[in-house]
């Protein structure tokens, strides 16, 4: 803790605290910059953002207990979940991005892997979306009475609405998977996207059996290669996709 403290949490705090948030409650995707700076002329933000500036303000919290960074947070922390349930669509169980990010083959992605096909119903922004649900409502809860707003039931019921949704739309139960994502034309986008099945399950998303399918499909099934080496071709971490 003392070395979290003296070397790197005045830095970490006064990010969380400055970063940039439009007035419509879009959390940038690169600091100053609104999008990616990768395509010129082109609308290149991600729509994970929202959900992990809140998990990274709630990770904050849990690790040093500050309240009165809730406390300095809270329009902003509202700001950005409001946006995810109004203009993602959140309040319907899922985020559903904008029309330009199609989730099509080789149009422009919509998040952190920004060279592989997500959008539309993305099923990695959901999983974050459904964790931040659950963060916002811890949040809530520590937030001082005078300024406590009382949400934190409502994002619990919609967080569970958000788990049976997520399960009914991105589980491939032929491949024992979670897909990508399901692009604006209905097409499923599955590349046994490893780190997608990893993200959900960690979040809670799923349940015993689906995390017993997903584990099976890594360990013991063979990927484009022909051999069973999801996790022994790079060793550092598991390949990224299964399939060419």
């Amino acid at each position: 803790r003392s070395w979290m403290r003296n070397v790197t949490e005045p830095a970490a705090v006064k990010q969380l605290l400055e970063y940039p948030i439009t007035s419509e409650g879009y959390v940038h995707t690169s600091g100053d910059i609104i999008g990616w700076p990768l395509v010129p002329n082109r609308d290149t933000r991600h729509f994970d953002t929202n959900a992990r500036f809140i998990l990274g303000c709630w990770r904050h919290w849990l690790w040093t207990g500050d309240k009165d960074f809730l406390r300095r947070q809270a329009d902003r922390l509202r700001l950005a979940m409001n946006y995810q349930l109004e203009q993602l669509h959140g309040k319907d169980g899922l985020i559903v991005t904008p029309d330009f990010k199609t989730g099509r083959h080789e149009d422009l992605s919509n998040n952190y892997w920004d060279i592989l096909p997500f959008g539309h119903l993305d099923a990695y922004d959901n999983a974050v979306f459904y964790a931040s649900l659950e963060a916002m409502a811890e949040i809530e809860d520590a937030l001082p009475s005078d300024i406590r707003y009382p949400k934190s039931d409502t994002y619990r019921a919609l967080a569970k609405r958000a788990h049976s949704r997520y399960d009914e739309v991105f589980w491939n139960k032929q491949a024992g998977r979670y897909i990508g994502c399901v692009d604006i034309d209905g097409v499923r986008h599955d590349y046994g996207f490893t780190f997608v099945n990893l993200e959900a399950l960690y979040y809670g998303l799923g349940d015993s059996e689906k995390a017993r399918r997903i584990y099976h499909w890594m360990e013991r099934e063979p990927t484009s290669s022909g051999k069973a080496d999801t996790y022994t071709k790079f060793i550092f971490a598991p390949r990224a996709t299964t399939v060419h």
